[in-house]
C-alpha cells in the first residue's frame, strides 16, 4: 500500500510543479507549499501513530477537524479563533461527560 501512496504521491507532485511553472509563481511558493503539506501529514501520522484505538472516530475527528480548518481560513477566520472554538468545544464535551455519572448517581439515590 506504501508503495502505491508513493508512486501516485510523485505523480501529483510532478504534475504539481509542471503545472505551477505556468502560474506565474515563484518556485519558492510551491515548494513552501510541500513544505506544509508534508508537516501536515507528519503531525496526521504522529496522532495515528500515538493512538491506542484507531477506528473510525479518530479517523473521523482528524478529517473533520483538517477539512473544517482549511475551509475556516479560505473563509477569512484567524488561526487563533480556530484552536479557540476547538479548545471549547473539547472542555465542554468533556465537562458533558463529566457531569453525566454525577446525574445518573443523583437519579439512583
Amino acid at each position: 500500500m506504501k508503495q502505491i501512496f508513493t508512486w501516485i504521491g510523485l505523480a501529483l507532485v510532478i504534475i504539481g510543479a509542471a503545472v505551477g511553472a505556468f502560474t506565474g509563481l515563484p518556485a519558492a511558493q510551491w515548494v513552501e507549499l510541500a513544505g506544509c503539506a508534508v508537516g501536515l501529514a507528519i503531525c496526521i501520522t504522529s496522532i495515528v501513530g500515538s493512538s491506542e484505538k484507531k477506528d473510525w472516530k479518530l479517523y473521523l475527528a482528524l478529517s473533520s477537524i483538517v477539512v473544517g480548518a482549511i475551509l475556516l481560513i479560505f473563509g477569512g477566520m484567524a488561526e487563533s479563533t480556530i484552536t479557540t472554538i476547538i479548545t471549547g468545544v473539547i472542555g465542554l464535551v468533556l465537562l458533558i461527560i463529566g457531569i453525566i455519572p454525577a446525574v445518573i448517581h443523583k437519579k439512583e439515590s
